[in-house]
C-alpha cells in the first residue's frame, strides 16, 4: 500500500521493524529520519525511542522512564533529535545516543494557555487552549493554529 504524493510517495513494508523478543510498538507518535538514515519511532511502550538502520534492524533504545505521553518528534538541523510529551507538558532535545541535552517546559505545567484537563485525561482537547503562553509561544499565535 502507498501513503503519501509526489516525491513523498511511501510504501508498507510489513514486518520492517526487527524489534527485539517480546516487544512491540504502542501508540507511536512520531517517526523521525537522521542524515545517516537512521529511525527514531517514538511511542508510548516501556521503551519510547526505538532506533533502526534503514534495513529495519534494531539498533538501541532510549528514553525509559523520562516520559509520561510521547507525543512526537523530530531531527534539528545540528542532528539532535526532540520529542515531545504532552502529559508532562515539555519538549526535550537529545542527542541520536539518548543523551538529554535540553528541557522546555516545566514538568508537569502546562504554560497559561487556557488549557483545561478534563478527568478523562485520555480524550483531552486541544479546544480549551485559548492563547499562547510561554516558554514556547509563536510570535503570531492567532495565525499559527486554528481550530475548527
Amino acid at each position: 500500500m502507498s501513503y503519501g504524493a509526489g516525491k513523498y510517495t511511501y510504501e508498507l513494508v510489513d514486518g520492517w521493524a526487527k524489534l527485539p523478543e517480546g516487544w512491540s510498538f504502542l501508540d507511536v507518535g512520531g517517526i523521525s529520519i537522521d542524515s545517516q538514515d537512521r529511525v527514531y519511532i517514538l511511542n508510548r511502550s516501556a521503551h519510547p525511542v526505538m532506533v533502526f538502520d534503514r534495513e529495519g534492524n534494531f539498533l538501541t533504545s532510549w528514553g525509559e522512564g523520562l516520559f509520561k505521553r510521547a507525543h512526537g518528534s523530530g531531527v534539528g538541523s545540528d542532528g539532535s533529535i526532540y520529542c515531545t510529551d504532552d502529559k508532562n507538558h515539555t519538549v526535550r532535545k537529545f542527542t541520536p545516543e539518548g543523551k538529554l541535552l535540553m528541557t522546555l517546559g516545566n514538568e508537569d505545567q502546562p504554560s497559561d494557555t487556557g488549557y483545561v484537563q478534563d478527568w478523562f485525561d485520555f480524550f483531552w482537547s486541544l479546544t480549551t487552549i485559548t492563547r499562547g503562553g510561554p516558554p514556547i509561544q509563536p510570535p503570531d499565535w492567532r495565525g499559527a493554529i486554528s481550530f475548527r
